[in-house]
Formats: C-alpha cells, sequence, structure tokens
C-alpha cells in the first residue's frame, strides 16, 4: 500500500476542480454554455447583490469586439469598460442590475460582414452561431435569475456594433433599449426600429469602421420617424466607447427604457415582449410590435482593441435570433434552469474526469504489477 499512497495522493490532487478557471474577475464569474448550433461560448456573469425576494431586475447584454477574441474569457473584461462600467459599486446601487458578457471565439465575428463596407442586408448575411448563443446566454441567464423581460438591454463596440444593430434588427421586440458604438446595420430593416429606443454613437475619424454606417443608419432611422439619439463625436478616431461608457447621461438614459409590456421570456430571434419600449416614467413610449432591433454587421478581419485603422476593437453583437432550447450552460450549480439548459462550474468536471481516470489507471497498473510478481 506504500506504493499505491503516492499515486492516490497525485490522483487526488486531479481531482480539485480548476478554479481558476471559475474565480470571479471584477466580480464576473466565469462561465460557458453550448448553445443549440453545438458552439459553446464562455462567457462572464455579473450577479446583482443582495437581491431582494420577489423583484426582477434588468439584464444587459455587453457584445465586445475583435480585439478581444478568443477563449480566456478575460479579455471581454479587460479591454475597455464596456461589460465593467455596469457592474461598479455606484451604478449596482442606483441601477442593480445582471451583466452578460460572452466572448467570441478567435477567427470569428458576431455578424459575417466585411466591417470596412458599412451598411450590409440581413438577407443576403445570415445569423451567425456566435450571435445565436450569444442570445442563448442571455436567455439561459434571464431564465435561471428571472430576470425583467421588460428591461433586457444591448450594448456593443466596433464588431459588438455592428453585432448590436444585428440584434435588433433580428429580434426586434426583444430588447427595451440598445447602444451600438462606431458599427453599421440593415438599411432596409430601419422600419422595425423606429419605436425602439436608440442611443448610437461613433467618432468622425474612425479610420477602421467608417463613419458613414452610423450616418446612414440614422439618416434611415429618422426618416422613418424614428427618435434615434446619435452623438457623433469630433476628432475622435475608432474609439468612441471610451467616452460614451463615462458618460453618466449615457447609463441614466439606458435605464431610463423598458418595454410597455412583455408576454414571455426573451425568447431568441423575435423572442420578447409585445413589443415596443416605453420610458420608465411612461413619458417617451414606443410600445408598437414594430419597436425591433436595427440588424448589425459584423466586422471582418481581426480588429483590435486598440482601435488602430484595420484592426477595430469593438463588441461582438448578438445578433442570434434562434431559442435557448437544447443550449447547455456551466454555472457554478449543478441543476437546470427553465430552458432546459444544464448547468455546472466552469472546468470542475474536466478535472474530475481527469483524476478519475488516472487514479484508475495508475491503481489498475499497479495491481497487476504486483501479482505478476
Amino acid at each position: 500500500m506504500r506504493a499505491i499512497a503516492p499515486i492516490i495522493a497525485f490522483a487526488s490532487v486531479c481531482l480539485l476542480p480548476l478554479s481558476s478557471h471559475g474565480q470571479e474577475l471584477n466580480g464576473f464569474e466565469a462561465r460557458t454554455l453550448q448553445g443549440s448550433q453545438g458552439l459553446t461560448l464562455p462567457y462572464r456573469l455579473f450577479k446583482v447583490k443582495n437581491p431582494t425576494a420577489g423583484s426582477k431586475y434588468p439584464l444587459i447584454l455587453f457584445l465586445h469586439g475583435a480585439g478581444e477574441r478568443g477563449d480566456n474569457n478575460t479579455s471581454q473584461l479587460m479591454a475597455n469598460a464596456g461589460a465593467t462600467v455596469w457592474a461598479s459599486d455606484a451604478h449596482q446601487a442606483k441601477h442593480p442590475a445582471y451583466v452578460i458578457a460572452p466572448q467570441c471565439p478567435t477567427g470569428k465575428q458576431w455578424v459575417d460582414t466585411d466591417w470596412t463596407l458599412g451598411s450590409y442586408s440581413t438577407t443576403t448575411v445570415p445569423v451567425s452561431d456566435q450571435l445565436t448563443t450569444a442570445l442563448e446566454i442571455a436567455d439561459a441567464v434571464a431564465a435561471e435569475f428571472g430576470t425583467d423581460p421588460a428591461r433586457q438591454y444591448i450594448t456593443g463596440l466596433s464588431m459588438g456594433g455592428y453585432g448590436t444593430w444585428d440584434a435588433v434588427v433580428r429580434n426586434p421586440t426583444r430588447f427595451a433599449a440598445a447602444l451600438p458604438i462606431c458599427g453599421a446595420g440593415d438599411l432596409s430593416k430601419v422600419d422595425l426600429l423606429k419605436l425602439l429606443p436608440l442611443w448610437t454613437f461613433h467618432g468622425d475619424a474612425d479610420g477602421t469602421v467608417p463613419v458613414k454606417g452610423t450616418r446612414d443608419m440614422v439618416a434611415a432611422l429618422k426618416a422613418v420617424g424614428s427618435t434615434v439619439q446619435y452623438s457623433e463625436y469630433p476628432g475622435v478616431g475608432h474609439d468612441a466607447w471610451t467616452m460614451t461608457y463615462a458618460n453618466e447621461e449615457v447609463i441614466d438614459w439606458l435605464f431610463e427604457n423598458q418595454k410597455a409590456a412583455a408576454a414571455g421570456g426573451s425568447g431568441g430571434m423575435g423572442g420578447g415582449g409585445l413589443g415596443g419600449s416605453a420610458s420608465a416614467g411612461g413619458a417617451s413610449g414606443s410600445g408598437g410590435a414594430s419597436a425591433g432591433q436595427a440588424a448589425g454587421g459584423s466586422l471582418a478581419g481581426s480588429p483590435s482593441s486598440s482601435g488602430a485603422a484595420g484592426t477595430p476593437t469593438g463588441t461582438a453583437g448578438s445578433a442570434a435570433g434562434t431559442s435557448s432550447a437544447g443550449a447547455s450552460s456551466s454555472a457554478p450549480d449543478a441543476n437546470s434552469d427553465d430552458s432546459g439548459c444544464s448547468v455546472r462550474a466552469l472546468g470542475t468536471r474536466p478535472a474530475n474526469e481527469v483524476g478519475a481516470f488516472l487514479l484508475a489507471g495508475f491503481t489498475f497498473a499497479l495491481l497487476r504489477r504486483r501479482r505478476a510478481s
């Protein structure tokens, strides 16, 4: 048995959960979800601290840019404040909300279109698996924590700005408001968005994603009666997000909006409430079923978080429009949510499986050797 003891000790270490994979970063928990398209995306989740029983809280989906793509599940939090701004103590005290930040794989895009061309057509550009899975993550989190379906928001920058437009255009009744930054969308679908509260942003000196894409979307929206707000930053290049997320007026504006009526869950493509949205005070109502989201394109190439020309940083949009059925999520508890998603702590199961395999293999080999001798 003395010979077996070191083997058992080694295998016991392997049985420990990979805690580094599940550790929090800036208060965001590490998770993964396997979506209905077979794609597994890592994502970060910030949960409302000490939620009041019976209360429903908003849900924010942040879509990062091309420079943050990968599988480390950290870049989408560290490159800019697109996700973390909503989780700050000050903002959570004023606007408590759940925040989701999925990570798009390397070489993939939230929307399969060339960002240098500006607007594109959602008719010829199908929804990507990445966007589909990102929305399924939002579905799973909404079901797990019972978030408020009338206050689901989306924001994204660069590649994620395209994704934000794409998500809202393909799911016109899902979100209560959207903040797309330096992106572009489908001009032919703006009628779907005329009642949706939108505030979009772009630098007029952007050499990576042409400002024309946002200008065209705004002009088309105003032509159909939208009250879209547009902030164009003079002399600013690709980084239009730093000033945007540092603007308290923008933060407060987002939470002022909520859907006038909600029926059922957020529901992937076209899911959500009855459409339209109204401000919390009821003043800025936009309550028709046509309150959609603008279609967003995704950035081609590999934009970087530095915002240099040819390398946009952005946040990939979650334009997916499929339901969350069949998606499996990894969460801290081994249970399942209402959408049928299985949940578990990130990294725990693989570690256990490896440890058990090593323990069994070493023990079996040692016993055979002892018998042979």
